[in-house]
């Protein structure tokens, strides 16, 4: 997919930076439910989203949803194509955004998600990657192509 965005001249001259992606990196924020967080990162057109959970035992698990995002002014759409959920079906979304400085505020009719840029991701290499039922039992499963 190609990735559209239209910046003014001067806001790109005064931060020096020569990306005019917005919400390209990693973007971080804690959820209150359990011990987890939610996870974006951007690049290149590409997306993914992590829900990643600490485990009563103390195992790191991780629910990969994938896909493709486009920015257009203050709008993003994503469209998820792959997910470590099996019964995901494969979905656009729409988003109203804001970045100020290492904020990124995803707004939906729903309410709005404050997300903070982190560097990306160390490897971790013992993290369970599968899918949470509405119980927040975890089952590991492989990321699998979305229809």
């Amino acid at each position: 997919m190609k990735l559209t965005l239209a910046l003014g001249l001067a806001s790109v001259a005064s931060c020096g930076n020569r990306h005019t992606d917005p919400v390209e990196g990693t973007w971080v924020t804690s959820l209150q439910t359990r011990d987890c967080a939610l996870q974006y990162t951007f690049r290149n057109g590409a997306v993914e989203q992590d829900r990643r959970c600490t485990l009563p035992d103390g195992q790191l698990a991780v629910e990969v949803t994938a896909g493709t995002y486009v920015v257009s002014g203050k709008t993003l759409v994503l469209t998820s194509t792959r997910s470590s959920c099996p019964d995901d079906l494969s979905q656009e979304v729409t988003y109203s955004f804001s970045r100020q400085g290492t904020s990124l505020t995803r707004i939906s009719s729903e309410g709005s998600l404050v997300l903070q840029n982190s560097p990306a991701p160390e490897s971790h290499g013992a993290a369970a990657v599968g899918c949470f039922d509405e119980d927040f039992k975890f089952v590991a499963a492989p990321i699998v192509a979305l229809h």
